[in-house]
């Protein structure tokens, strides 16, 4: 009799302490969607949930960029802030191992991989027309957001430049893809 009651003990207590571990699982974690005021690229940037890991992201902002042309005069080097969106579709791939580790994910903060289109006004010469430059590629980035809503996000990739204009020299290339944005989450989580 007293081997039966230690086997019931037993197996209630296998059962009750399988049902705590199976109740106390690690919580999946989500993204969110996020509206953020950038002010190193000045602009605004909206990030829409899609899915569990997946988010789409919308910018637009003025992009500097710098356009070096070497002459027999020499060298001149102009800087163009120019008008710019960028579509991306964020992969969130690290959260839950930075969950597990103790590292912040609320708001986005994690790595990602994206495919980006990116479009913008460019100089061709100085008193020449603006050209639309189409820009795809693929980046790796990373997102932080702080509690008090302070964010950074870089990304870094390659992509392919093409226009539908004939001799614009940065047509038809493929280019490093670099987006560093700091910036503020606007609203609420």
């Amino acid at each position: 009799m007293r081997n039966l009651k230690t086997i019931v003990f037993s197996v209630l207590f296998i059962f009750s302490a399988g049902a705590n571990n199976a109740q106390s699982l690690p919580e999946e974690k989500s993204v969110s969607s996020l509206l953020k005021l950038n002010f190193f690229s000045p602009g605004i940037s909206y990030e829409q949930k899609i899915a569990q890991y997946q988010t789409v992201h919308f910018a637009g902002y003025l992009d500097a960029v710098i356009n070096t042309q070497t002459s027999n005069g020499g060298s001149q080097t102009d800087i163009y802030l120019l008008p710019t969106i960028a579509f991306e579709i964020r992969n969130y791939y690290n959260l839950n191992k930075r969950d597990r580790k103790g590292l912040r994910t609320d708001m986005n903060s994690g790595n990602y991989l994206a495919p980006v289109y990116i479009g913008r006004y460019s100089k061709r010469e100085e008193f020449d027309v603006d050209v639309w430059i189409n820009q795809v590629g693929a980046v790796w980035g990373l997102q932080r957001t702080s509690p008090s809503g302070f964010s950074f996000d870089l990304n870094l990739g390659l992509g392919y430049s093409f226009t539908n204009q004939e001799n614009v020299r940065y047509s038809n290339t493929f280019e490093p893809i670099i987006q560093l944005a700091l910036g503020y989450r606007i609203g609420k989580r």
